[in-house]
């Protein structure tokens, strides 16, 4: 468990700022399905009965949070996490950002509060060709390499965007999105 920890911890990457933000990609090829067994198995709360069927739950979809959990040292916690999911058939992960009063009745003070800190490392945004207007949580960390101030109009001011090449799905026309629609983000 504790090398499957020490993976997730060295994924973080450093963005301008001292923030940090986890790839959902490169988490998931960290979290294979044997490692998600592996972790579950060293749990002392997990029965050897209810490995299968806890593997099966987060491999479809609990991931982040079960990344969380092994970073704040508390992956027993992930059967509390499922026994609220109401037997939605939506992912667990899906449920995130958590608000601290939720998590609060799901784990001790503490311990909420270190995953509410932490989920936000494991929420980034992945931006794609989507127009539709999101409205994010202050907290959510934007991976961006760059967001330098380049100049000022009438309208408002301009800065230089770069986005994590993992969290961008625009692709090839990135730049040309990226040119279209500054004036639309001011």
């Amino acid at each position: 468990m504790e090398q499957i920890r020490d993976s997730i911890t060295l994924l973080r990457k450093e963005l301008p700022g001292s923030r940090y933000y986890v790839p959902e990609v490169k988490l998931q090829s960290v979290l294979s399905k044997a490692a998600i067994y592996q972790v579950l198995q060293q749990c002392s709360n997990v029965q050897p009965q209810e490995l299968t069927e806890l593997t099966k739950l987060v491999d479809d979809g609990a991931r982040k949070i079960l990344g969380i959990l092994l970073i704040i040292g508390h992956v027993g916690y992930i059967k509390t996490f499922i026994s609220e999911d109401q037997y939605q058939q939506s992912q667990l992960d899906h449920r995130l950002p958590f608000e601290l009063q939720k998590l609060e009745t799901l784990l001790r003070p503490a311990h909420a509060r270190l995953f509410f800190d932490r989920q936000w490392e494991f929420i980034s945004p992945v931006f794609s060709e989507s127009v539709l207007r999101r409205q994010l949580d202050d907290h959510i960390i934007l991976p961006f390499t760059d967001d330098s101030y380049r100049d000022k109009g009438g309208f408002g001011m301009v800065y230089n965007i770069q986005l994590e090449p993992e969290q961008n799905l625009y692709g090839s026309n990135f730049q040309q999105v990226r040119s279209t629609t500054t004036n639309e983000l001011l």
